[in-house]
């Protein structure tokens, strides 16, 4: 069962948000640089997924404030 997502609350929340966006972006970076090309591809596609669901989150959850 998935659980409803939660909007963005209020700029502390959005400060967050873009905190984690930018960790899942330095992260990606180092994987890049350290690991094989075979295997850095599958988890640069995961944090690459949840950098553009928060992101995702970010562009509607000001749309509805």
């Amino acid at each position: 069962m998935e659980r409803p997502k939660q909007p963005i609350i209020n700029e502390e929340h959005r400060l967050y948000l873009r905190k984690q966006a930018h960790v899942y972006l330095l992260t990606i970076g180092i994987i890049t640089l350290t690991i094989s090309i075979y295997t850095h591809k599958f988890i640069v596609l995961d944090i690459s997924i949840q950098s553009l669901s928060l992101l995702t989150q970010k562009f509607k959850g000001e749309k509805s404030l």
